[in-house]
């Protein structure tokens, strides 16, 4: 059937078994998994995101994955193999500029901020002027003790310290959204926002 030449039947029949091995495969398997896809596997709950190194990191609950995304819509369903044969790599922290956090066991209130760097807000009064409001515990989120070494520990935030701000603070300026990064504040648009992952 493989010499040098096919016939017209056999190309087809060739193409009609290729075709029928295809479709008989579920589509979301055959997908190659890509650097920043969302994956997970058919009977595990867990979302984990694809680095540039093709390492996986874990979203630790629903809170965290939706300070990065607003929806499941794009998490790509892997077999059991793909996902083994991928290095698990640290816990995906809250994004820079969505929410402070705090432990459990500790009443300390974290800014985090780019890379996964949390900076303590030393008091009430810095956590007002930092988020512009008196209503500053709305954006505190309790991460259990076992995640608290996902993130690193920076200098802290004192109240004369607020004017630097830290990278990852985003605040309003009348009608303008701006986020410090790299140490200089910049206009962050809508697009901006969702585009930085």
């Amino acid at each position: 059937m493989f010499g040098s030449k096919m016939t017209i039947s056999q190309s087809f029949g060739l193409f009609l078994l290729v075709a029928i091995v295809l479709t008989a495969m579920p589509w979301r398997f055959v997908r190659a998994v890509e650097v920043g896809s969302l994956i997970k596997t058919a009977d595990a709950s867990a979302v984990y995101y694809v680095d540039a190194d093709g390492t996986r990191h874990a979203f630790p609950d629903a809170q965290v994955f939706f300070s990065w995304y607003e929806d499941f819509s794009g998490v790509q369903v892997i077999t059991d193999n793909q996902m083994a044969a991928r290095p698990l790599g640290r816990n995906v922290v809250y994004r820079p500029g969505t929410f402070w956090i705090k432990i459990q066991s500790l009443p300390n209130v974290y800014a985090v901020g780019r890379g996964g760097e949390i900076r303590w807000i030393e008091s009430e009064e810095a956590a007002r002027r930092l988020s512009n409001t008196t209503q500053w515990a709305s954006r505190v989120r309790d991460v259990p003790d076992t995640f608290f070494f996902d993130y690193t520990i920076g200098n802290s935030i004192a109240v004369d310290k607020i004017a630097e701000g830290y990278d990852g603070l985003v605040y309003d300026v009348g009608e303008d959204s701006l986020i410090v990064w790299d140490g200089q504040r910049r206009e962050l648009s809508g697009d901006a926002w969702s585009q930085n992952r």
